[in-house]
């Protein structure tokens, strides 16, 4: 059918820097997803990692291009990739 599953649109994005246009180097990536590692602290690492993403999420929705404050943080920006 036409209905494109979440994991397909996944698989249909990547993020560039959105200055130039390339790949973020890997302290750009690292800085980018700093906010998972929240996660590896037992308990409380979890409730931190799930507050600071909804935060994240609602810069998304302010933001004309929806990125969000991770993405400004390093210039990035999430697009569809290029299929030629």
């Amino acid at each position: 059918g036409s209905e494109m599953c979440i994991r397909d649109r996944f698989n249909d994005m990547e993020v560039k820097n959105a200055t130039t246009g390339k790949n973020l180097t890997l302290a750009e990536a690292a800085r980018r997803n700093l906010w998972t590692l929240c996660s590896i602290v037992p308990g409380a690492g979890y409730l931190i990692t799930l507050i600071w993403g909804l935060k994240l999420n609602d810069s998304m929705k302010k933001d004309p291009q929806h990125r969000g404050n991770h993405d400004k943080e390093v210039d990035a920006i999430v697009m569809m990739k290029d299929k030629s």
